[in-house]
């Protein structure tokens, strides 16, 4: 290339760019011609490829416009390497952090998972092992317990769990103690519960209890934590089957109020029993 000056279009072709980017640039004030002759058409300079060249480079690995105007204003090796590890730092944040929502739409996708064919073993018991839980328990207020207290009670544990940053993907449901329903008082001592999305954590979290890992007689069944019925169906098959129960019953909630409809308004959920 042996002319003096190149056309807004080839400098743009070059740089697999428009024209419309480059008149923009102009506008910002990122990048101007060498030279615009007097009907407006726009002219670079042979040594303006390398500053295009590394503007495209920097836009492609993230920089913004205005950060980008500002290196070419201080423009030297000690502050691009500030800025390129300034940038790397935000992205490696920014990365962790969509690990984490993947992580999340994942557990979610698990609770959903395979559930029309829950739905049709409804109130039919059935032997599952399942693995340990990490918790955060909030104890009832009442003994007789109501939709609007169980959803109050339920925000205080999704609270401590926002605390630190978490949500709760894995789930959400309630307690429910084996001896008080032994001794027909069966929301003594129960509250609601929200599984920790995370197996590990490096803090202190407030009213963390473990669920065990075991075998579970696990029972689908519409009805609230308070609704007592479905809870005594399944202890009655569990003693006719001869197992011992050896905990505590989780009560999961898989579709909460959200997924209301005219054939059901009440949460569908999952009964788990810990046995031997």
């Amino acid at each position: 290339m042996d002319k003096k000056y190149i056309p807004i279009s080839e400098m743009a072709a070059m740089h697999n760019l428009s024209r419309q980017t480059l008149i923009y640039y102009d506008k910002c004030g990122l990048f101007k011609p060498a030279y615009t002759n007097e009907k407006g058409y726009r002219f670079y300079s042979l040594s303006q490829i390398p500053i295009l060249r590394e503007i495209c480079l920097m836009k492609n690995i993230g920089f913004s416009l205005e950060e980008i105007k500002e290196s070419f204003e201080n423009r030297n090796p000690v502050s691009i390497y500030a800025l390129l590890k300034n940038k790397l730092k935000k992205l490696e944040s920014e990365m962790f952090e969509l690990e984490q929502k993947r992580t999340y739409i994942q557990h979610r996708l698990e609770v959903y998972d395979h559930l029309s064919v829950k739905i049709k073993n409804i109130n039919l018991p059935h032997v599952e092992w399942l693995p340990e839980r990490h918790v955060i328990f909030v104890p009832f207020e009442k003994d007789h317990m109501e939709k609007n207290q169980l959803h109050l009670t339920l925000m205080k544990a999704w609270n401590i769990l926002s605390k630190h940053k978490m949500i709760p993907s894995k789930g959400f449901g309630a307690l429910l103690r084996y001896e008080s329903i032994c001794q027909n008082n069966p929301l003594k001592n129960a509250g609601s519960i929200i599984i920790l999305p995370y197996d590990e954590y490096n803090y202190q979290i407030e009213n963390l209890i473990t669920i065990p890992e075991g075998e579970y007689v696990i029972m689908y069944k519409y009805g609230m934590p308070y609704d007592m019925e479905p809870v005594y169906k399944l202890m009655k098959w569990v003693h006719e089957h001869h197992f011992n129960v050896v905990g505590d019953i989780v009560d999961l909630c898989l579709m909460d109020t959200t997924f209301y409809n005219t054939q059901h308004n009440t949460d569908f959920c999952c009964l788990q029993v810990p046995v031997k």
